[in-house]
């Protein structure tokens, strides 16, 4: 029998330790390779969605804004409503407003307080006389006064008998209640 060196035990144990090290490489390195993509297109897919999201955040950036205005100009708008409306504080606004722009007023029909979504809304219609800058001066003076006033018809005609214009309007005049 021959005898085997300690030599050579060592380089068969070292040779078959090289094996078994190639052979967990092979099959170690598509695996590592493969999960190295994997994370490669996970990291691109969250980048994507990183981009979704500062583009969302921008839009909630620009709600939020809006809706800061909008609040704003809601808390001003609920600021100029009055409490509550007098038809007769109205209706000596209006002959007020027509003197000052030398309006004639023929007539004014207030009706009965509504309650509306922002509040109560008092429904008024009225008829001037005068020449088209008169009525213009007018309805720019209307749109200035302290009331809460929002036209809904407005009708503009050549007045055959005075030579002028009649307007016709239907407005509502809102109040907190």
């Amino acid at each position: 029998m021959k005898r085997v060196s300690i030599r050579m035990l060592d380089l068969v144990c070292l040779a078959g330790l090289l094996t078994l090290l190639a052979g967990a490489a092979a099959v170690a390195v598509p695996a590592l390779k493969a999960r190295a993509d994997r994370l490669r297109r996970e990291k691109q897919a969250v980048g994507v969605r990183f981009a979704e999201l500062r583009r969302a955040q921008a839009v909630l950036d620009r709600l939020a804004a809006v809706l800061r205005e909008n609040h704003a100009a809601f808390e001003t708008m609920m600021k100029r409503l009055p409490e509550r409306v007098e038809v007769g504080d109205i209706i000596a606004d209006l002959d007020a407003l027509a003197r000052i722009s030398r309006v004639a007023v023929a007539r004014i029909t207030p009706g009965q307080p509504v309650p509306d979504e922002i509040g109560t809304r008092t429904p008024i219609t009225f008829s001037c006389l005068g020449t088209f800058a008169e009525l213009h001066a007018f309805l720019y003076n209307l749109e200035n006064a302290d009331h809460l006033l929002r036209v809904e018809r407005l009708a503009m005609t050549k007045d055959a008998a005075s030579g002028g214009c009649s307007l016709d309007v239907s407005c509502s005049v809102y109040a907190r209640q």
